[in-house]
């Protein structure tokens, strides 16, 4: 069975990092932790890749949730700040 959850670091401001690298093919929902300190930007600039200027912010503590996903390895995080977290769910397996 692929993970059901996770989370992800990211250690430096502006890295693009994936979000996992699972198939996932279900609803998801991606939720920055509340004691991030900055924004963490999520998405896909249609290049496979990420800015903070082409993604989704989540503030610290906010979520979004997809109706579909069908692989991690298609959405990427950058933060704005070092040492941020989110914490990824599928909602139906």
């Amino acid at each position: 069975m692929p993970p059901l959850s996770g989370q992800v670091t990211l250690p430096n401001a502006g890295a693009v990092v994936r979000l996992g690298s699972s198939s996932v093919n279900a609803p998801l929902m991606v939720k920055a932790f509340d004691d991030n300190s900055a924004a963490v930007f999520l998405g896909n600039d249609g290049n496979n890749s990420l800015s903070a200027g082409s993604g989704y912010p989540l503030l610290p503590g906010q979520a979004v949730t997809f109706s579909y996903v069908g692989d991690l390895g298609d959405l990427y995080l950058v933060a704005a700040a070092n040492n941020q977290k989110v914490a990824w769910l599928v909602l139906a397996a």
